[in-house]
């Protein structure tokens, strides 16, 4: 990719000239006769300058098309890297914290033994953030759940992933209003949100797949929904739950935290982790990748161990949560 190429994708990016300048180590001068050069040879403009920068239908075509070539361009560096090096690389992975701490530590000794010269990134984000950094070319692959689909992104299902909700004995008994809803609970490890009132919750301070599920869930069954709290961080939702001021709706892969928790701390009022009644709707976790990029051996390995920790990981909580101990 040529450097006129380059210029403009970096001034689309920022779609400010003295910004895309700035990161090219360059003078918005010369940055703007890249800009010239392009669209001299295409003969059309590909930015409206006034009354704020943005790109034309025109400018957008040859964004995406660009940002396609230096995908690809990208991608076949990794691979002719690899061949010369034996195999070394990195491979930068869209993921979110919680799963970060289940998956990463339970894969990484195998795959570095198979691939001692390749490093790890992750980039922790929300998955709809983590898709638009895929299309960009930014990471090379993202796991997560209900990743918003596009024409230029494959998906490589994993598990369906439940959702469930998180309390303390002592936060059960305080907000049931029906007689027996607390007792019913405990037995049947099923809570029917009906029965108790609006229950303050903690919950992550984005929009996420698991905020936006909750929410239909909610409004399906005409619940009113008290978030008192928001932190997008699951350890700190879960030790929040744990005072019993609140509870919190988790996806099935951090059912660990909870029953980690209840470990560590025999001697406080354990953590519950019950089924929301009517609860039907599921989290996709999936495996992404760019169509347009190339996968090379060392990224497809890692693919392949995350995808089999995966499941291994969840039929083994799957079997802890539905023992004694696991509650």
């Amino acid at each position: 990719m040529n450097t006129d190429a380059r210029m403009f994708l970096l001034a689309a990016e920022e779609l400010n000239f003295t910004k895309a300048a700035g990161k090219a180590f360059v003078t918005q001068q010369c940055l703007s006769a890249h800009i010239k050069n392009l669209e001299k040879r295409f003969g059309t403009k590909l930015f409206i300058r006034t009354p704020h920068l943005a790109l034309t239908p025109a400018g957008k075509i040859l964004y995406r098309s660009l940002r396609k070539i230096q995908i690809i361009e990208t991608s076949a560096e990794k691979d002719i890297s690899g061949v010369r090096e034996g195999v070394q690389g990195h491979v930068t992975i869209g993921m979110n914290a919680g799963r970060v701490q289940l998956l990463l530590p339970a894969l990484y000794d195998r795959y570095h033994q198979e691939f001692p010269k390749v490093t790890i990134s992750v980039e922790i984000d929300d998955v709809r953030n983590q898709a638009k950094k895929l299309l960009d070319g930014k990471i090379d692959f993202l796991v997560g759940v209900n990743c918003p689909p596009h024409r230029d992104l494959v998906f490589t299902p994993v598990v369906e992933e439940s959702i469930f909700f998180l309390a303390t004995d002592s936060f059960l008994q305080r907000y049931a209003q029906k007689q027996g809803a607390y007792p019913r609970t405990l037995r049947t490890g099923v809570i029917d949100m009906a029965e108790y009132r609006a229950l303050p919750i903690v919950e992550n301070a984005e929009a996420s797949t698991l905020v936006t599920a909750v929410a239909r869930y909610c409004q399906a069954h005409h619940l009113i929904q008290d978030t008192r709290v928001r932190v997008s961080d699951s350890d700190a939702q879960v030790r929040l739950s744990a005072t019993g001021l609140m509870g919190m709706y988790l996806a099935e892969s951090l059912l660990g935290m909870p029953q980690e928790y209840n470990r560590l701390y025999p001697d406080r009022e354990p953590l519950r982790i019950l089924s929301p009644q009517g609860m039907h709707e599921t989290l996709r976790f999936d495996i992404v990748n760019n169509r347009n990029a190339s996968v090379p051996l060392y990224i497809r390995r890692i693919q392949e161990l995350l995808r089999d920790t995966t499941i291994k990981e969840f039929s083994r909580r799957r079997s802890l949560f539905h023992s004694p101990a696991g509650q």
